[in-house]
């Protein structure tokens, strides 16, 4: 009797086993991908994180979204200006790694050197790696005389290859996308303008005063969106969106180009900033993805 008692006893609980495993499972498998997450979050998240594989570099960050369990990848890429191709004409390279608006005293010669466009572009085009990439340039701008005539001050966008040298900016370029800080005849003073395959779609007033020895820092920042077909440019100072380019042409890809101009006129100096220097703040965060919905 005591045996068919214990005999009942373990077949209940083998029922009982049966039936709470799928619950019991799924709740170790819920467990393992929160710890999963959590430990990919903290590790693609540290700015420290490097990306050897990548051509370009620096670090990728998750960014949360609206979308429960659903978290958007930024790649914090390190972009390097290219030494070979700067236009020694009428740009240099400084020794802190800045690109200023004066030409080279050395004027080194050598081939494949941007001829016509007045700055430089990136060692290597944009990865078409379906995750949104972002870099940072940082200005100082000094206006030794005013400004007229809807002179440049700096440039930064991306274009495809053959459009690079066509002219001394890509703004008003086909296959090119930028935004450019120049003087306008429009509002008067200083304005920044968003352009898209040859037109502006935007300009946007008060960039800062129209006036000799006025200086100041302006600090932009791009988003390239090869999947949603998007750039973003972004005022980091003001932390805030100030156009989004919809329908882009990444069929090739697209080279960072970078300008600046009138020595003349101004003094301007522009320091990229390196993937793993880039603050990453909230605020920042949270307009990048409300840009890229």
């Amino acid at each position: 009797m005591k045996t068919n008692l214990a005999s009942d006893q373990e077949e209940h609980y083998q029922l009982i086993e049966k039936v709470n495993a799928p619950a019991n499972n799924m709740k170790l498998l819920l467990a393992e991908k929160d710890k999963s997450r959590e430990i990919a979050s903290e590790t693609i998240d540290r700015p420290e994180t490097s990306l050897t594989g990548f051509p370009t570099g620096g670090c990728v960050h998750m960014l949360k979204t609206s979308v429960p369990d659903t978290d958007m990848a930024l790649h914090c890429i390190t972009l390097k200006y290219d030494k070979d191709r700067v236009n020694n004409d009428k740009v240099h390279i400084n020794t802190e790694g800045e690109l200023v608006n004066r030409k080279s005293d050395t004027r080194p010669a050598g081939v494949g050197r941007l001829k016509r466009y007045e700055g430089t572009c990136s060692t290597v085009p944009l990865p078409q790696d379906g995750c949104p990439q972002y870099w940072e340039v940082e200005n100082w701008v000094t206006v030794d005389e005013p400004l007229s005539d809807n002179r440049l001050i700096l440039e930064i966008g991306v274009s495809r290859e053959e459009e690079r040298d066509v002219h001394h900016c890509i703004a008003g370029r086909p296959h090119s996308y930028s935004m450019n800080v120049s003087q306008c005849t429009v509002h008067g003073g200083i304005c920044r303008w968003i352009w898209k395959e040859g037109e502006c779609v935007l300009c946007l007033p008060d960039t800062l005063p129209n006036t000799a020895g006025a200086s100041h820092t302006l600090h932009y920042g791009v988003v390239y969106d090869d999947v949603r077909k998007k750039i973003v440019f972004v005022d980091v100072k003001e932390e805030k969106v100030m156009s989004t380019v919809e329908n882009v042409d990444s069929s090739e890809p697209l080279w960072p180009m970078f300008g600046v101009y009138n020595p003349s006129l101004l003094i301007v100096s522009m320091r990229l900033v390196l993937g793993n220097d880039i603050n990453r703040t909230e605020e920042k965060k949270v307009t990048i993805v409300k840009a890229l919905k």
